[in-house]
């Protein structure tokens, strides 16, 4: 059907589903051309103008019209240029990021952008725990640091060690944090050491973002204090200075 041919009669306006708001320069009506009744979509052209679509069935209209509707509030006019493939895909992932709300499309596709970008250029655990020593070596850190830091970082690449560190997430290092069923403040170290390794993996541009949190450390309870007998009272006062006897002549 031509874009071109003119109804015979003044189009009836379809009224939009109810789940659907309507968005500006988007439309549906009916038209009768030679006797037989049409269903006609209008949405915006790219840059100026619009696009007009005539159906037969009045069922594909409205599909066609709900996905101009949606992609039209989402991504503006330049919807109107993208092919099918590329509507059934922006569909489809409005559809998923659904449940996020206040999350748009263009959003979404930033961060994979950022998250993608970090992984090509990321390195493993293994490699960045390695650079990592090695830069706190050359600043000149005591012996005894350098040895905790080895001794606690390889026991998390033990894990994680062939892993991409970009590809590390939050919940992951909660999780192993809480499985090593240590005393709290001793968890709290590993906590250190790992938030130390993943800053400097961010300065190197081996990753977007650490993933270590301080929701993740453990809480560490002071003992309540005691009360003392009177004997151990006692045991802690001074002893009284002796007096010595006096001297004769």
């Amino acid at each position: 059907m031509s874009e071109t041919e003119q109804p015979s009669s003044s189009p009836a306006a379809l009224p939009a589903p109810k789940k659907l708001k309507r968005v500006k320069g988007v439309s549906i009506f009916s038209v009768t051309i030679k006797g037989i009744k049409y269903w006609r979509a209008v949405s915006p052209k790219p840059g100026k103008g619009r696009i007009v679509r005539t159906f037969k069935d009045q069922l594909e209209a409205r599909r066609h019209y709900e996905i101009q509707v949606t992609l039209t509030r989402n991504l503006g006019r330049a919807s109107g240029g993208l092919t099918t493939k590329q509507r059934l895909d922006a569909i489809a992932a409005l559809e998923a990021l659904a449940p996020f709300q206040g999350v748009s499309l263009a959003s979404a596709v930033e961060f994979y952008a950022r998250h993608h970008v970090s992984l090509d250029e990321s390195v493993t655990v293994q490699e960045a725990i390695a650079k990592f020593l090695a830069a706190k070596a050359a600043d000149g850190l005591s012996d005894r640091y350098l040895w905790d830091l080895r001794n606690r970082l390889s026991r998390f690449a033990e894990d994680f060690g062939d892993r991409k560190i970009a590809d590390v997430g939050s919940p992951e290092v909660g999780e192993w944090l809480r499985s090593l069923m240590l005393a709290p403040l001793t968890r709290n170290t590993f906590h250190l050491r790992l938030h130390v390794l993943f800053n400097f993996a961010v300065e190197q541009h081996w990753t977007a973002k650490n993933p270590v949190q301080k929701s993740m450390r453990a809480k560490v309870v002071s003992p309540e204090p005691g009360i003392l007998t009177p004997e151990q009272f006692a045991l802690c006062l001074p002893m009284p200075a002796m007096k010595r006897a006096p001297t004769g002549f």
